[in-house]
């Protein structure tokens, strides 16, 4: 059964993301305006991440 990771809005920018055996993630975006700024705004939300994962009250846990 598949494991829900995050929800991801469609107008977010976002085309697909992968989870790696190791735990790295690749993210693909859209290659127009949208898409750099959901890149750029996952990559801001991707330095800010605790290194012990997710809070609870994150929107994306």
């Amino acid at each position: 059964m598949p494991v829900t990771l995050a929800r991801v809005p469609g107008h977010a920018g976002l085309l697909s993301f992968k989870v790696h055996a190791d735990g790295s993630l690749s993210l693909s975006f859209r290659p127009d305006p949208a898409g750099r700024a959901a890149a750029q705004a996952a990559q801001r939300r991707l330095d800010r991440l605790p290194l012990d994962g997710l809070c609870p009250d994150d929107p994306l846990a």
